[in-house]
């Protein structure tokens, strides 16, 4: 991002710079005076030298004064509290005060006269420096050992740096200010020892920078680079640039020159090496100074007929070869165009420090003890997963520091102040949508949160193997727990987890959808991720609440669905707030379910339950909601409506005659039975399809699941009847009809005839009945089986019985007479 004037407001995080003080003249000191020492769990006391900065802001003519101490035997802090106004640079004194990382706030100071303070003072005045220019921020990365040190620097008119030795940086400063620093020549003689690590916000509008890269080697750098001019060319082309591009939606586009590569003027003739590394013919400077190396290269190109100024859009940024003595990996300064990277040609170095050129700090996380924030807390600088400032993966920058950049605009950011609100967000890798972030100012200062929606789409594919259906949340400086110097933490929404990564424990931190609310118990914010659908024109719905109870969320489920009329079912609702208490009511249609009125929540944590058992449910349709009461600490809810499908009973019809065969006019009562869930209605008993007279709409009776209806008729004729029942069914039992009956009517003259030969037989008669196992002879048929020659009547089961058979109307297999031949 750029800088687009003068005076950019920074915002300070209160984190302290790593780099201490210069060293201080030689001088007699206290011997018992160490570092500083608790008092009780509050207080600490010290003894130090103090170092004052006096700011003289040239527009307005305001002098400001800062001042910091230098502790006997080491260590830097920079003083806050009232009557500092009274200490001079150089003056020696004990205070006591409370810590909070290099911040030392005094509440109790007293003056330590040196032996030698005459001496100290004249040695003081010989060393005294006056700079004035523009203010400056730089930032160096020790990526490998996982931190970061930022410092000031004031700017003058040729472009020189004169570097200014802090312990914390001043809250009123400003990036671009035009100021005088007066303070004490440091131990290098290039820098000032002052009492200052920043965040700046910076405003810009989309824009192409120009950037110069300079490849520079110095005169005793050792040749085998691992790559070279062309390698970082194709770096900055096919993957920082449109970096940029996709991460700023179009607004932030970089046109990259590789010196004396891929615009070759005529001065780099014999300025570079066969690998396209411009050539210094000056050694490296010693201490790794990149302010020195930077105006070594700046030489060389502006030789070879390059313009190295720097401006808003214009940027220079200096590949250098390895270094092991620098230890940093990237250098840059905040919200102004001058970046080094030492033997890295990676968009992870490149992107990273061009973000602090545009004005950004880090993307930290937040880790604390048994909780998402609270408690005991501790930061990691380099600490967010999602975000290339986090210095792990080559991702988005996150909502606040787009918004910061200006790419997102200030209407895509929802301020949620109070009251219970639900916004729905568009995942932030997707231009020209209307809502990316809600902020959350809290009671708390130093804890205000930022909401996101993050989706696998262009560099944050990574995405698609992590949880992304939720919200990533993160609080913004200024911080609770701080470690370097960041514009946002990310929170880990799931603690009790340990996920793998490159930062064991948050590529699960967000809170997804269906979890349990966040609830933040001191500042009364409850957020809840209410749903989330997935891809770029995906959205995120969720709901903020502020002060007053907590926001509750209730859902309902059913052990059996769809049911079955008369079947028992168990509707269970689940209570999420913070250890819920009261009681839940279960309707049904809007009508409370017997018994199931005021069901008091069971078990323990921040999701607790109630349940519903019920067979009294109508069939159809039914519309379930659970409603929980709330209690002093949680409010009231609702479930969504749960339909409940309650199907009727399936029955079964069954019929019976009371004689058959039977002969024609007499009496037949055929029963239906119908097998159900306490079945009513009536029975249809049909014969062939039309209605038996007398028997079409019989009542079931009877109890139990099983009920009966008769059907007595004389009217049936001769032969073979399809008689069959049909259950009407009733409002908790389905219809059904019986399996067809067939039963058979014989008129009286139809008699069945076996022949047996002479002898086979005791005697014949007219009248005989005999079994007749014969089942293959169908009605009124011959069948001239000759079962053998004779034999016993009493084998007549036998295969000597009879010879031959004569089947009428009959249809039995009982034989009514017998005629005997010979």
């Amino acid at each position: 991002m750029l800088v687009h004037n003068n005076s950019l407001l920074l915002r300070f995080f209160g984190a302290m710079l790593v780099l201490a003080l210069a060293s201080f003249p030689a001088a007699a000191h206290q011997a018992e005076t160490t570092q500083p020492t608790t008092i009780n769990p509050a207080l600490v006391t010290a003894t130090g030298t103090v170092a004052e900065l006096t700011v003289r802001n040239t527009l307005t003519g305001v002098t400001l004064r800062y001042f910091g101490l230098k502790v006997d035997q080491g260590g830097s802090y920079a003083l806050t509290g009232t009557g500092l106004d009274t200490l001079s640079d150089g003056s020696r004194v004990n205070v006591t005060g409370t810590l909070a990382g290099n911040m030392f706030k005094v509440s109790l100071f007293s003056s330590v006269a040196p032996a030698d303070s005459a001496a100290r003072a004249a040695l003081q005045a010989k060393t005294k420096k006056t700079v004035s220019g523009t203010l400056a921020v730089y930032h160096k990365d020790f990526f490998q050992q996982g931190r970061g040190e930022y410092g000031l620097a004031v700017r003058d008119a040729s472009n020189k740096h004169t570097q200014l030795n802090v312990a914390a940086i001043p809250d009123s400063l400003e990036i671009g200010m035009l100021i005088t620093a007066d303070g004490t020549l440091a131990a290098d003689g290039s820098s000032l020892a002052l009492p200052a690590a920043m965040a700046n916000d910076v405003a810009a509008a989309p824009v192409t920078n120009t950037v110069l890269v300079i490849p520079i080697r110095f005169s005793d750098t050792p040749a085998g680079e691992p790559f070279n001019a062309a390698d970082i060319n194709t770096e900055f082309q096919t993957h920082v640039g449109p970096y940029y591009q996709e991460v700023s939606y179009g607004q932030q586009l970089l046109n990259v020159t590789v010196a004396c590569s891929t615009t070759v003027l005529s001065g780099c003739a014999g300025r570079t090496d066969a690998n396209g590394w411009l050539q210094s013919t000056s050694p490296t400077p010693a201490g790794c100074g990149f302010d020195s190396m930077g105006t070594l290269a700046d030489a060389v190109a502006t030789a070879a007929g390059y313009d190295t100024s720097v401006t808003n859009t214009k940027f220079v940024y200096y590949v250098l070869p390895s270094i092991p003595a620098c230890g940093w990996a990237g250098l840059a300064y905040v919200g102004y165009g001058h970046a080094w990277s030492n033997g890295y040609n990676a968009l992870w170095v490149y992107g990273h420090e061009l973000g602090h050129n545009f004005g950004l700090s880090h993307s930290g996380s937040v880790r604390c003890s048994g909780q998402a924030l609270g408690g005991s807390c501790g930061a990691s600088e380099y600490g967010d997963p999602f975000d290339i400032m986090g210095n792990i993966r080559q991702m988005h920058f996150n909502a606040m520091q787009k918004s910061r950049l200006n790419w997102i605009p200030s209407t895509s950011v929802k301020t949620h102040a109070s009251g219970t609100q639900t916004y729905q967000l568009s995942p932030i890798e997707t231009g020209g949508q209307a809502t990316y972030a809600v902020k959350i100012p809290t009671s708390n200062v130093n804890r205000t949160y930022w909401i996101e929606y993050r989706q696998p789409v262009g560099v944050d594919a990574p995405l698609a193997s992590l949880p992304n259906l939720g919200a990533q949340i993160r609080v913004s400086t200024p911080f609770e727990s701080t470690s370097g110097n960041d514009d946002t933490q990310i929170i880990d929404m799931t603690p009790a987890t340990t996920s793998g990564g490159p930062n064991p424990g948050f590529d699960d931190a967000a809170l997804l959808a269906a979890a349990p609310p966040y609830f933040d118990s001191a500042t009364g914010v409850t957020i809840t991720v209410n749903s989330a659908t997935p891809g770029p024109s995906g959205l995120l719905t969720v709901s903020v609440a502020m002060g007053g109870n907590t926001a509750t969320t209730t859902t309902v489920s059913s052990s059996l669905n769809p049911s079955t009329v008369g079947a028992s079912v168990t509707f269970t609702a689940s209570v999420t707030g913070i250890a819920p208490t009261g009681s839940v009511n279960f309707t049904d249609g809007g009508t409370t379910i017997s018994g199931c009125g005021a069901v008091a929540l069971a078990g323990a944590g921040n999701m607790l339950t109630a349940a519903c058992t019920t067979a009294a449910l109508s069939p159809g349709t039914r519309t379930i909601v659970a409603a929980y009461s709330g209690d002093g600490a949680n409010n009231a809810s609702s479930s969504p409506s749960l339909s409940q499908v309650v199907n009727k009973t399936g029955t079964t019809t069954a019929l019976s005659s009371s004689a058959n065969p039977s002969t024609v006019g007499t009496v037949v009562i055929f029963t239906g039975s119908v097998t159900g869930n306490g079945p009513t209605g009536t029975l249809n008993f049909t014969d062939g399809g039309t209605t038996i007279s007398g028997c079409g709409a019989l009542a079931l009776t009877g109890a139990g699941n099983t009920r009966t209806a008769a059907c007595s008729t004389n009217g049936l004729s001769a032969g073979t009847h399809s008689v069959v029942a049909s259950y009407s069914g009733d409002a908790a039992n389905t219809f059904s009809t019986s399996a067809a009956l067939s039963q058979l009517v014989n008129s009286s003259s139809q008699i069945n005839v076996a022949l047996a030969s002479n002898g086979g037989v005791a005697s014949a008669s007219s009248t005989l009945s005999a079994a007749f196992p014969v089942n293959s002879i169908n009605n009124n048929e011959r069948a001239g089986i000759n079962w053998g020659n004779g034999g016993g009547w009493a084998d007549a089961t036998a295969n000597n019985f009879p010879d031959w058979v004569q089947i009428t109307f009959n249809g039995s297999k009982i034989i009514d007479h017998v005629v005997v031949y010979t």
